[in-house]
């Protein structure tokens, strides 16, 4: 059925180029937009009759034997292959055929452009309602977010990791978020945070276990490729995540990156920290319970010394050979260090998984002191 706004809109245009009478009927047969003002709300048989039957044209030369009709050509307006409306010219028939093709094919473009309009207009109030119910409503319903999911086109049974990107005061957005979806896929989800950041929940393209395994490798390829395009200046990876309604999470896991870690690397990766992340769990007074000694009995050097080596140790997966290139040390100096720090302490994190946990649990407790 053809809006009565629109084509009352079209009239008026038309008008301006032409000075045959124009009327056009909706599918009940309603003139509902004419030249004629006075035509407006009347029954129109012959337009009527032609999408009851599905008739493309119909020329009257004897209008004054039907109800509401006058003589011209009628035509039949479609969106697709539906009948919508019927789109009428007053005049002889053999004058008037011509522009009434015309008028038909101009009134069918603009029903096209004007739906397509509210499309889109529709799938933009969609998206912000989306991701309103995603990252900013405590309890979002879950039948809610499939049946937006499934309008926007994203299918709910994709394993999706959430990339936060930041980028500098003087960046515009729009340019930004312009190349970002240059490199998107159509299940890639978007969505502009605040004025500096930028969430995407990237598609992994797997749904099962080998996501697992790739995830690390598929998104630092991704954030590699957009680089001549987009310029971020930091990235946090987050969780990977299959429910919608857990899509929160990805995104806290990403902003507890931001917040806590002091920048370095222009990626983070929250899996990476996931240590830190735990021991930021811990209630300080359970962990004071456990290490107060530690840090009453041990010197402050010692203290400094198992800051800088426990830290590079685990970020170096306990490797003494990429530690001690870190540290700027011989590996002979770094194992010297570490058995001083080990007869203190009574444990050896190179042959007990419990004196590494340990060793792991009092640089955090040590740093967090500081």
């Amino acid at each position: 059925m053809i809006n009565a706004n629109l084509a009352k809109k079209f009239v008026e245009r038309i008008a301006k180029y032409t000075d045959y009478n124009i009327n056009i009927m909706n599918d009940q047969g309603i003139i509902i937009a004419s030249r004629n003002p006075e035509r407006i709300g009347s029954f129109h048989e012959t337009a009527y009759n032609m999408i009851r039957f599905n008739l493309e044209i119909s020329s009257v030369s004897n209008g004054d034997a039907l109800l509401g009709v006058q003589n011209g050509v009628n035509l039949l307006v479609r969106y697709g292959k539906q009948p919508i409306a019927v789109v009428g010219v007053t005049g002889d028939p053999e004058k008037v055929r011509e522009i009434a093709m015309i008028i038909k094919m101009s009134l069918e473009t603009m029903v096209r452009y004007e739906s397509q309009q509210e499309l889109e207009f529709s799938k933009i109030t969609a998206h912000n309602r989306f991701f309103s119910l995603l990252f900013l409503e405590e309890s979002p319903s879950p039948e809610q977010l499939k049946q937006l999911a499934e309008k926007l086109e994203f299918s709910t049974e994709k394993i999706r990791i959430p990339i936060m990107l930041y980028f500098a005061p003087e960046c515009r957005l729009e340019q930004e978020m312009a190349g970002i979806q240059s490199y998107a896929t159509g299940e890639d989800m978007i969505w502009t945070v605040d004025h500096r950041h930028i969430l995407v929940y990237k598609d992994l393209e797997q749904r099962a276990a080998p996501a697992l395994a790739s995830w690390h490798n598929q998104t630092a390829e991704w954030l590699q490729r957009i680089e001549t395009s987009v310029a971020y200046e930091r990235a946090y990876v987050g969780t990977m995540q299959y429910n919608l309604c857990d899509y929160h999470l990805g995104l806290a896991a990403c902003r507890w990156l931001e917040k806590n870690l002091s920048v370095g690397e222009q990626v983070l990766y929250f899996m990476e920290h996931l240590d830190e992340y735990l021991f930021s769990l811990l209630p300080a007074t359970e962990m004071h319970g456990i290490f107060n000694v530690y840090d009453h009995a041990l010197e402050e050097e010692s203290k400094q010394s198992l800051l800088k080596m426990a830290g590079s140790l685990q970020k170096n997966d306990f490797n003494l050979v990429k530690s001690s290139e870190e540290l700027f040390l011989h590996k002979n100096t770094l194992v010297f260090r570490l058995n001083k720090l080990r007869a203190a302490l009574g444990i050896n994190p190179f042959q007990s998984a419990n004196d590494k946990l340990l060793m792991t649990c009092l640089y955090h407790y040590l740093k967090g002191k500081q």
